[in-house]
């Protein structure tokens, strides 16, 4: 797997459990976190930087408050996190954009051939021009005398 899909794997992993996990309905810890993702998947060093990833795009907010165990930062899916989720993460808008970039490409290679092949046309016209431009003086040559 390549390295940049796997970086977006795992922001896709972690909003995926924001939005769909029963512990992050409300209010959920980094403590509650690392507890509940799993280490072979995401690091616990790796966390703190995909939760300021998911901050800084606006799908996550972070709160203090006070809990049962003191007062603690929480994190708080927004609805543009649970809306992105759903339309795949960033997983999805990656193979969008290189969809769009392989279309564009494409599409560029096609005007390139058309040109080419424009090109060769008119070529090919002109000769044919040129060819019975020669055949109609030939003709009149022969049945008339005023050359």
């Amino acid at each position: 797997m390549d390295k940049e899909l796997k970086y977006l794997f795992e922001l896709d992993y972690v909003l995926h459990f924001l939005a769909t996990s029963p512990y992050a309905k409300g209010l959920i810890t980094e403590k509650d976190l690392t507890k509940h993702i799993s280490t072979e998947i995401i690091q616990n060093e790796r966390l703190l930087k995909i939760l300021n990833k998911l901050i800084k795009d606006n799908f996550l907010k972070t709160e203090i408050r006070e809990l049962n165990t003191g007062i603690e930062s929480v994190y708080i899916i927004t609805f543009d996190g649970l809306v992105y989720d759903e339309l795949g993460g960033y997983n999805a808008t990656y193979l969008e954009n290189n969809k769009l970039k392989n279309i564009l490409e494409q599409q560029n290679k096609n005007q390139e051939q058309i040109k080419y092949l424009t090109i060769i046309i008119a070529i090919g016209t002109g000769m044919a021009a040129i060819y019975y431009f020669l055949e109609i003086v030939k003709y009149f040559s022969k049945c008339c005398c005023w050359f």
